[in-house]
């Protein structure tokens, strides 16, 4: 059983790393050699990164899922993505998350002064611009390593690995993140990862995850940046770690409610 898991593993990561890293490694290439260069250059840009590389958790879990006979075609991934066994309680909880992320943001960055409305109009351009990663992340990995580890070490490792797998966007001019420094962003993955994964956790609604990971790229677009754009410095990584403990109490929480409910 360990073994099949190992290999679920193992393909995923390897098939999401080789989707995103050759298209992102071409972009590098093209930004190099000068043939991206003015708007066409930012326009091919931004559909590969959004496409192709943002989208490779999609496809990787989509092939696998078909190989597993999970899926046999595009409407029965969409309906395994949207799946929710609870929707009450997981509309009510997807809202308590947006308000906690929100908080979060509030406290500790400020607005941008966009109109906010704003809002309304980013949001579902982040469903797909971020938002639908979390088929693979969540709706795919997060539970074959949670049947070899605790829920706390599965999302240490997803926000290591989702960090990683962020890292060539940094040799792109044209991508968002070249203005981020990268370890602050790789800490944010870790805590966010951890954020998105108790949703998971407690729902088990690929999703919800999608929306909530969307809500946190649209909040991105309303504030200030500081904890991804400035070094990590003490502050920042004791505010993190205080977040990822409490994510960690309430799922050992939940944990046990639902241990309760069974018995």
């Amino acid at each position: 059983m360990h073994n099949q898991v190992n290999r679920q593993i193992f393909r995923y990561l390897i098939l999401v790393f080789v989707f995103a890293w050759t298209a992102e490694g071409l972009l590098i290439l093209g930004e190099k050699s000068g043939i991206l260069t003015g708007t066409s250059g930012l326009v091919i840009t931004f559909l590969i990164i959004g496409l192709l590389a943002g989208l490779s958790p999609v496809y990787a879990s989509a092939i696998l899922f078909y190989r597993q006979k999970r899926i046999s075609n595009f409407t029965s991934f969409l309906k395994l993505i949207v799946d929710t066994p609870n929707t009450i309680k997981t509309v009510v909880l997807t809202l308590l998350f947006f308000i906690g992320l929100f908080l979060i943001n509030f406290s500790f960055e400020s607005l941008i002064g966009n109109p906010s409305y704003y809002f309304l109009l980013l949001f579902p351009f982040m469903i797909l611009g971020g938002g639908m990663e979390e088929v693979g992340w969540r709706g795919y990995l997060q539970p074959l390593l949670e049947r070899k580890f605790s829920f706390t070490l599965t999302s240490l490792i997803i926000g290591i690995i989702w960090g990683l797998w962020h890292l060539p966007l940094w040799f792109i001019q044209a991508a968002n993140q070249s203005n981020m420094n990268y370890f602050s962003f790789v800490v944010y993955c870790i805590a966010f990862s951890f954020i998105i994964g108790l949703l998971y956790r407690i729902t088990k609604s690929t999703f919800a995850c999608v929306l909530l990971h969307a809500w946190g790229n649209t909040l991105q677009g309303m504030f200030t940046m500081n904890y991804l754009t400035q070094p990590l410095d003490l502050k920042l990584i004791l505010t993190w770690t205080c977040i990822v403990l409490v994510i960690i109490g309430i799922s050992h929480i939940a944990d046990r409610f639902q241990y309760k409910v069974i018995q």
